[in-house]
């Protein structure tokens, strides 16, 4: 399963698609998020919910990741944690790598940007009824 996800930082929210068939193939994010600056590391613990274009359903990820002040990308680590739908069964956890871009989408720093593209990887399953 891997999910691509742009985060426009300016105006907040995002759009994803994805591959593998676990999810829906598209749709928009939003974010609740907390950065934790200690000084030249910024840490970042980040409520990410989907919403599926296809009408199929949402999914939220909890992502922790962290960047060296001014580096051009970030890493971290993901794992869902609840959905509707298609996906209220859903269950898994990996990892991201984001890279920071300019609103030309042009490559950036973490220090000089207006958004990020971020690309989630890992393993998915399904919890079976009881």
């Amino acid at each position: 399963m891997a999910i691509d996800n742009h985060t426009d930082l300016t105006n907040g929210g995002g759009t994803f698609t994805s591959v593998g068939g676990a999810v829906c193939p598209a749709g928009t994010t939003s974010d609740q998020a907390t950065i934790i600056d200690k000084g030249y590391v910024w840490f970042f613990d980040v409520n990410k919910t989907f919403v599926c274009a296809d009408g199929s359903g949402t999914f939220t990820m909890h992502i922790f990741a962290s960047v060296l002040f001014c580096n051009a990308s970030d890493a971290g680590s993901w794992e869902f944690t609840g959905g509707t739908g298609s996906y209220r069964r859903l269950r898994g956890e990996g990892h991201l790598i984001g890279n920071y871009v300019r609103s030309d989408h042009q490559p950036a720093s973490s220090c000089d940007n207006d958004g990020i593209d971020d690309h989630f990887w890992g393993v998915l399953g399904r919890v079976r009824n009881r």
